[in-house]
């Protein structure tokens, strides 16, 4: 089952680049994430240990934050300046 998560995160990371020079540049980093995301995943599947708990899945855990904290600062600053060019 974990071949499927891989897979799919690799699709959606390739997708979000290609996204990233027609739409924003946010795209380009969130592409990498999923990208790395996928090679987690295939990692986790192919050694013994587990990549999920312990000190590993703590790692994957604040890089995902850190990820979820670029997203929303670029979301945020999108919108108040799209907010300011309407008013």
């Amino acid at each position: 089952m974990n071949y499927i998560f891989s897979a799919s995160w690799f699709l959606i990371g390739i997708y979000l680049l290609y996204q990233g020079h027609k739409t924003h540049r946010v795209f380009y980093v969130l592409g990498s994430y999923f990208i790395f995301l996928g090679g987690w995943w295939l990692t986790n599947q192919l050694i013994e240990i587990n990549l999920m708990d312990g000190i590993y899945g703590i790692i994957l855990r604040v890089i995902s934050a850190i990820m979820l904290v670029i997203a929303l600062m670029v979301y945020y600053r999108a919108k108040k300046k799209k907010k300011d060019n309407n008013a």
